[in-house]
């Protein structure tokens, strides 16, 4: 898909989605606000290489979801809705692991509300994947 494309694909998606602009906001999320929570959190306690490790993929699966979306794949979108699923379990089980003496519940409120948020695009990607079966 060429780069014209992808930018027309954007604009529509901006002007006429609703599921498209929360992917384009979870992975703007993903990219720019999660890596300057858990890298940090490296620093506060013994298994704080995990976070600095889970700061750095947060940015992949952002990056990829966010291209997945303005490509348009319903595969590829579902499969960036499910990283995102499992990536936000992984913290927030992690998060709950550590002393909540160290971790304020503001930050595990985030990840919890992150969640929610990719288990709904989940949930609309997987029925609008379901409708196009039928269609066929």
């Amino acid at each position: 898909m060429n780069l014209n494309k992808s930018y027309s694909r954007l604009k529509l998606i901006l002007k006429y989605s609703d599921v498209d602009i929360i992917e384009i906001y979870q992975s703007s999320i993903m990219i720019f606000i999660n890596p300057f929570n858990l890298i940090p959190l490296a620093k506060m306690y013994s298994e704080g290489i995990y976070m600095h490790f889970l700061g750095w993929i947060s940015v992949l699966i952002g990056l990829f979801t966010l291209i997945a979306s303005v490509r348009g794949g319903l595969r590829s979108r579902i499969f960036g809705a499910e990283l995102h699923m499992w990536f936000c379990s992984v913290i927030v089980s992690l998060l709950l692991f550590i002393s909540h003496d160290i971790i304020s519940t503001g930050i595990i409120s985030f990840y919890i509300l992150q969640l929610c948020f990719s288990l709904f695009c989940l949930w609309r990607l997987t029925q609008e994947q379901s409708i196009r079966i039928k269609d066929k």
